[in-house]
């Protein structure tokens, strides 16, 4: 009878903690690798399928090459996902978006080579590349496409673009 008190009261727990999640974690690689630690020095612990939610962990933390990981509460305890594999999703399910002064100074940096493109999306027409390596400066704005992919727009040359943030990430 203690046992079944125990598990009803973890049930009741779990769903109350799910219900008020005010944020999470979407994978939108498949796989998603999980590490112990904001980067790619951080030991493998797991793979998401694409498309899956995670609550996330409330913390970002930006690597040495510039790309964000975002924190996700996983097995009993806290782990870190990529931005080039993940998005943060708030809790209506909405692209979640850090814009105006915080993002003020930041750029945004080519892990890989990028194609620019006049839209927030691949189908758009592209007006150059953002070569691996190179930064650009962020305007702020974000956008995530249909396939859930986060379009980060920048400044290209005096022109507005849009980079997939599968390339690049933000510093």
């Amino acid at each position: 009878m203690r046992k079944i008190l125990t598990l009803l009261l973890i049930a009741a727990v779990l769903l109350a903690s799910v219900s008020a999640l005010a944020d999470s974690v979407k994978a939108v690689a498949n796989p998603t690798y999980v590490r112990t630690g904001p980067g790619l020095g951080y030991k493998t612990i797991d793979y998401l399928p694409g498309n899956t939610y995670y609550e996330w962990g409330g913390q970002v933390a930006v690597d040495d090459r510039g790309v964000e990981w975002y924190s996700i509460y996983y097995a009993n305890g806290i782990a870190w996902v990529s931005s080039l594999h993940a998005n943060l999703v708030s809790s209506s399910g909405e692209g979640y978006s850090r814009n105006g002064a915080y993002l003020k100074d930041t750029s945004v940096y080519a892990v890989y080579d990028a194609s620019v493109h006049t839209g927030p999306a691949g189908n758009y027409g592209t007006i150059g590349t953002l070569y691996s390596g190179q930064s650009a400066d962020f305007t702020g704005f974000r956008q995530t496409d249909s396939c859930g992919v986060t379009w980060y727009q920048i400044n290209y040359y005096g022109n507005s673009g849009w980079v997939s943030s599968l390339y690049t990430g933000i510093w």
